[in-house]
């Protein structure tokens, strides 16, 4: 793949260039979960230039079209153990933030309520 965007990473060397050499996009990824997805669209990415590259060149949108739809359905095929996994942990992950948002919130309102009658058991 050539580069044409303005900053990229050179491939071999990991540093950063503008001279339109081969390489990927500098590509920030903030955690594990998203480096899951990026990893998939990555490879999903790839394939599809696949398929299209693979058309006879002259080919027209419906021939396209088939094609693209073709491949989507087997790389949902391809891909669902993996996507079951990262669904299940995502889910499980935002349950656990859930549960401990709750428990902050819980005790926020905890210590609002003994704040209100404490301050009254004081007075007497």
């Amino acid at each position: 793949m050539r580069c044409n965007t303005s900053c990229c990473v050179d491939s071999s060397t990991n540093s950063t260039t503008n001279s339109g050499s081969t390489c990927v996009p500098v590509v920030f990824v903030p955690a594990s979960g998203s480096f899951i997805l990026l990893q998939s669209n990555l490879r999903f990415n790839a394939a599809k230039e696949s398929v299209l590259e693979a058309l006879p060149e002259p080919a027209t949108a419906r021939e396209k079209e088939e094609a693209l739809s073709t491949f989507h359905k087997q790389w949902l095929n391809l891909e669902k153990a993996r996507t079951d996994v990262y669904t299940q942990e995502w889910r499980s992950k935002n349950w656990q933030v859930i549960k401990l948002a709750a428990r902050v919130e819980l005790q926020n309102i905890q210590k609002r309520i003994s704040g209100v009658f404490g301050s009254n058991s004081n007075d007497r």
